[in-house]
Protein backbone atom coordinates (compact mmCIF):
# COMPACT_ATOMS: atom_id res chain seq x y z
CA UNK A 1 0.00 0.00 0.00
CA UNK A 2 2.90 2.44 0.24
CA UNK A 3 3.60 4.79 -1.99
CA UNK A 4 7.29 5.28 -1.95
CA UNK A 5 10.06 2.12 -1.03
CA UNK A 6 12.85 2.11 -0.40
CA UNK A 7 14.70 -1.96 -0.22
CA UNK A 8 17.75 -2.38 1.57
CA UNK A 9 18.83 -5.01 -1.09
CA UNK A 10 18.29 -5.54 -4.51
CA UNK A 11 18.69 -9.74 -4.04
CA UNK A 12 15.25 -10.58 -2.30
CA UNK A 13 14.87 -13.62 -4.33
CA UNK A 14 18.25 -14.63 -3.25
CA UNK A 15 17.73 -14.14 0.30
CA UNK A 16 14.42 -15.62 0.12
CA UNK A 17 11.93 -12.77 0.71
CA UNK A 18 8.50 -14.22 0.70
CA UNK A 19 6.05 -14.98 -0.16
CA UNK A 20 3.94 -12.58 1.78
CA UNK A 21 1.18 -15.08 1.76
CA UNK A 22 1.26 -19.03 0.39
CA UNK A 23 2.19 -18.64 -3.58
CA UNK A 24 2.69 -14.96 -3.82
CA UNK A 25 6.23 -13.47 -3.89
CA UNK A 26 6.47 -9.95 -1.83
CA UNK A 27 8.12 -8.62 -5.90
CA UNK A 28 4.63 -9.19 -6.82
CA UNK A 29 3.16 -7.00 -4.91
CA UNK A 30 5.92 -4.25 -5.30
CA UNK A 31 5.09 -4.43 -8.95
CA UNK A 32 1.67 -4.86 -8.87
CA UNK A 33 1.86 -1.62 -7.15
CA UNK A 34 4.13 0.46 -9.27
CA UNK A 35 1.11 -0.35 -11.97
CA UNK A 36 -1.79 0.41 -9.91
CA UNK A 37 -1.05 3.34 -7.20
CA UNK A 38 2.46 4.48 -9.76
CA UNK A 39 4.25 3.09 -6.33
CA UNK A 40 7.97 4.16 -6.36
CA UNK A 41 10.46 1.48 -5.80
CA UNK A 42 14.13 2.54 -4.86
CA UNK A 43 16.50 -0.64 -4.12
CA UNK A 44 19.71 0.15 -2.47
CA UNK A 45 22.62 -1.97 -3.04
CA UNK A 46 26.23 -2.26 -4.10
CA UNK A 47 25.02 -4.06 -7.17
CA UNK A 48 23.27 -4.56 -9.85
CA UNK A 49 20.66 -7.12 -10.13
CA UNK A 50 17.49 -8.63 -11.95
CA UNK A 51 15.61 -6.34 -9.17
CA UNK A 52 17.36 -3.33 -9.50
CA UNK A 53 16.58 -3.64 -12.66
CA UNK A 54 13.15 -3.38 -13.08
CA UNK A 55 12.00 -1.15 -10.46
CA UNK A 56 12.50 2.86 -10.51
CA UNK A 57 15.95 3.73 -9.55
CA UNK A 58 18.78 2.10 -8.17
CA UNK A 59 21.15 3.36 -5.60
CA UNK A 60 24.33 1.97 -5.46
CA UNK A 61 25.90 2.04 -2.32
CA UNK A 62 28.69 0.70 -0.82
CA UNK A 63 28.44 -2.38 0.53
CA UNK A 64 27.43 -2.74 4.90
CA UNK A 65 26.61 1.29 4.43
CA UNK A 66 22.67 0.85 4.89
CA UNK A 67 23.11 2.16 8.35
CA UNK A 68 24.85 5.50 7.19
CA UNK A 69 22.42 5.57 4.61
CA UNK A 70 19.53 5.25 7.52
CA UNK A 71 21.36 8.13 9.67
CA UNK A 72 21.86 9.69 6.71
CA UNK A 73 17.99 9.78 5.55
CA UNK A 74 16.84 11.22 9.30
CA UNK A 75 19.36 13.83 9.23
CA UNK A 76 18.46 15.59 6.22
CA UNK A 77 14.44 15.08 7.26
CA UNK A 78 15.14 16.22 10.77
CA UNK A 79 17.45 19.29 9.82
CA UNK A 80 15.71 20.13 7.07
CA UNK A 81 11.54 20.14 8.85
CA UNK A 82 10.76 17.55 6.42
CA UNK A 83 8.88 16.60 9.27
CA UNK A 84 5.21 15.39 10.22
CA UNK A 85 4.53 18.29 13.21
CA UNK A 86 0.90 17.12 13.90
CA UNK A 87 2.63 13.28 14.53
CA UNK A 88 5.47 14.59 16.34
CA UNK A 89 3.12 17.17 18.42
CA UNK A 90 0.43 14.75 19.44
CA UNK A 91 2.69 11.16 19.38
CA UNK A 92 6.44 11.84 20.72
CA UNK A 93 7.49 13.36 23.48
CA UNK A 94 11.75 14.66 23.37
CA UNK A 95 11.85 15.94 19.67
CA UNK A 96 14.03 18.56 20.76
CA UNK A 97 16.81 16.07 22.08
CA UNK A 98 16.15 14.13 18.68
CA UNK A 99 17.55 17.86 16.85
CA UNK A 100 19.92 18.77 19.04
CA UNK A 101 21.79 15.31 18.39
CA UNK A 102 21.06 15.59 14.55
CA UNK A 103 22.45 19.00 14.83
CA UNK A 104 25.83 17.70 14.72
CA UNK A 105 25.50 14.97 12.10
CA UNK A 106 26.22 15.75 8.53
CA UNK A 107 24.34 14.42 5.36
CA UNK A 108 27.35 15.05 3.22
CA UNK A 109 29.55 12.52 5.75
CA UNK A 110 26.93 9.88 5.43
CA UNK A 111 26.47 10.42 2.43
CA UNK A 112 30.32 10.08 1.64
CA UNK A 113 30.04 6.60 3.44
CA UNK A 114 27.43 5.28 1.46
CA UNK A 115 29.43 6.36 -1.88
CA UNK A 116 26.72 8.39 -3.11
CA UNK A 117 26.44 11.99 -3.62
CA UNK A 118 24.70 14.06 -0.79
CA UNK A 119 22.41 15.77 -3.32
CA UNK A 120 21.02 12.06 -4.14
CA UNK A 121 20.81 11.28 -0.32
CA UNK A 122 18.59 13.96 0.40
CA UNK A 123 16.30 13.96 -2.39
CA UNK A 124 15.60 10.35 -1.19
CA UNK A 125 15.11 11.47 2.05
CA UNK A 126 12.42 14.11 0.69
CA UNK A 127 10.69 11.65 -1.65
CA UNK A 128 10.38 9.41 1.68
CA UNK A 129 8.79 12.22 3.45
CA UNK A 130 6.81 13.87 1.67
CA UNK A 131 4.84 10.58 0.28
CA UNK A 132 1.41 9.51 1.62
CA UNK A 133 2.90 6.54 2.62
CA UNK A 134 6.46 5.14 2.85
CA UNK A 135 8.54 2.17 4.10
CA UNK A 136 12.10 1.39 3.77
CA UNK A 137 11.84 -2.17 3.70
CA UNK A 138 15.11 -4.26 5.47
CA UNK A 139 16.88 -7.30 3.92
CA UNK A 140 17.62 -9.68 6.14
CA UNK A 141 21.43 -8.14 6.84
CA UNK A 142 20.74 -4.47 6.51
CA UNK A 143 22.41 -3.75 10.47
CA UNK A 144 25.22 -5.97 10.24
CA UNK A 145 28.25 -3.71 10.48
CA UNK A 146 29.82 -0.98 13.48
CA UNK A 147 26.76 0.86 13.71
CA UNK A 148 24.13 -1.59 13.37
CA UNK A 149 22.24 -0.95 16.14
CA UNK A 150 22.45 2.88 15.58
CA UNK A 151 21.25 2.16 12.12
CA UNK A 152 17.89 0.37 13.12
CA UNK A 153 17.31 2.90 15.74
CA UNK A 154 17.87 5.26 12.55
CA UNK A 155 15.43 3.24 10.29
CA UNK A 156 12.65 2.92 13.46
CA UNK A 157 13.09 7.20 13.59
CA UNK A 158 12.44 7.71 10.11
CA UNK A 159 9.21 6.24 10.28
CA UNK A 160 8.38 8.08 13.53
CA UNK A 161 9.24 11.72 12.58
CA UNK A 162 7.60 10.99 8.81
CA UNK A 163 4.09 9.33 10.38
CA UNK A 164 4.39 6.32 8.22
CA UNK A 165 4.63 4.44 11.43
CA UNK A 166 1.27 4.46 11.61
CA UNK A 167 0.57 3.62 8.53
CA UNK A 168 -0.52 -0.14 7.72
Amino acid sequence: RAHYVLLLSGEQRELGWGPTSPGVEHEAWLQHSRKTKKTKVIVADPRRTELTETMDDHLCIRPGSESYLMMGMLTAIVQRGWTDGQFIRDYTDNFDQLQALVADWSVDEFAERCGIEAAVLSGVALKFARSPMALVHLARNSFQNEAGALGAWAWLVLHAVTANILRP
